[in-house]
């Protein structure tokens, strides 16, 4: 089953097991068309962990609200999996197992798989992935795209650099072709005495075969099968910021901070070049705000938003807030 690109239909990013959680007599549950599955990266069960996946979707025709999606894994696959790494047992410690060893003797009679919607846009939807009998920091990325039918199972270099929250990726649209940014962090390292982190832009894409070996380039391990790009800032941009928001126009990707401003740089460059060139756009008079974001007036995703509507017009869309108006102006 494809959706339409007109579709509009509301998710709770919570993605319950299909076998463990949903009734199998209710009605209108169809499992999501994949005609092409990829891997990068997902280490030696990689196509086994991929092939197990299925996505289910109930689409309510009248209540878009209500629609929900769902995930399984096969448990006959499960199963080989665990018991391959259970002939590993009397060799290894079991902490270095990739299998929990607390879950060897009950895998029929728990859920295989726990996921969650990180984003949907431009028929693409990525939810993180995570197999209960792997190591709770094994996470991976499920990409689906609507439009060709494909799904894509890569990890979340969560081992070589600190993702800046919310952690989410931005997904892209480029051509015929999809990937998925990250705006990171590298591990600090000793340098010169001192310890250095920098910035880095973390990319996948289908398009591009896994990158090199960076040993040589960097000291932290290597982000296969993500590819690094270096970013260039503008002098104007704040020392600090936070990526509220991002989202992508037919030709450029942003990331928002609703209290300062917005930087953003070509799609082309993201894909084609290690040095990435952002711009810093200042948000609307009057709007730069240092009194969101605190525990007095909560997160600034509360009162404010941003996005591409129709084209490549931007929308900024802030709410008064108690702190903002004046007590006499207060009824």
């Amino acid at each position: 089953m494809v959706w339409p690109a007109s579709r509009c239909v509301l998710l709770d990013p919570g993605v319950p097991d299909y076998v463990f959680s949903i009734d199998q007599t209710e009605q209108g549950w169809a499992s999501i068309d994949v005609k092409k599955k990829r891997y990068q990266g997902c280490g030696r069960y990689g196509p086994l962990l991929a092939e197990s996946v299925k996505l289910y979707a109930r689409l309510a025709e009248e209540h878009p609200a209500l629609s929900r999606l769902a995930v399984c894994a096969d448990k006959n696959i499960i199963r080989d999996i665990v018991a391959e790494e259970l002939k590993k047992k009397q060799a290894f410690k079991v902490a270095d197992l990739p299998i929990r060893a607390i879950e060897f003797d009950n895998v029929d009679e728990i859920s295989g798989v726990t996921a969650r919607v990180e984003v949907a846009d431009k028929n693409l939807m990525v939810l993180s992935l995570s197999f209960v009998f792997t190591s709770s920091k094994l996470k991976h990325y499920l990409l689906y795209d609507a439009i060709h039918a494909s799904m894509s199972m890569i990890p979340i270099p969560n081992w070589c650099c600190d993702i800046y929250l919310p952690s989410n990726p931005l997904p892209v649209r480029y051509g015929d072709e999809h990937a998925l940014v990250l705006f990171a962090k590298d591990y600090p390292y000793k340098r010169g005495g001192r310890s250095t982190c920098i910035d880095l832009l973390y990319l996948w894409t289908s398009s591009l075969p896994p990158p090199p070996p960076r040993e040589k380039m960097y000291p932290n391990p290597s982000g296969e099968p993500w590819h690094t790009r270096k970013p260039r800032f503008p002098k104007e941009t704040p020392a600090s910021f936070c990526h509220h928001v991002k989202f992508t126009s037919s030709s450029h990707a942003f990331w928002a901070d609703l209290t300062k401003g917005v930087l953003c740089c070509r799609i082309k460059d993201l894909m084609d070049s290690f040095f990435v060139h952002f711009d810093f756009i200042e948000l609307p008079p009057g709007c730069k705000s240092d009194t969101l974001d605190d525990s007095d007036t909560g997160p600034a995703e509360m009162f404010r938003t941003m996005g591409c509507g129709t084209g490549d017009l931007i929308k900024f869309v802030s709410i008064s807030f108690d702190d903002s108006v004046p007590e006499d102006d207060i009824r």
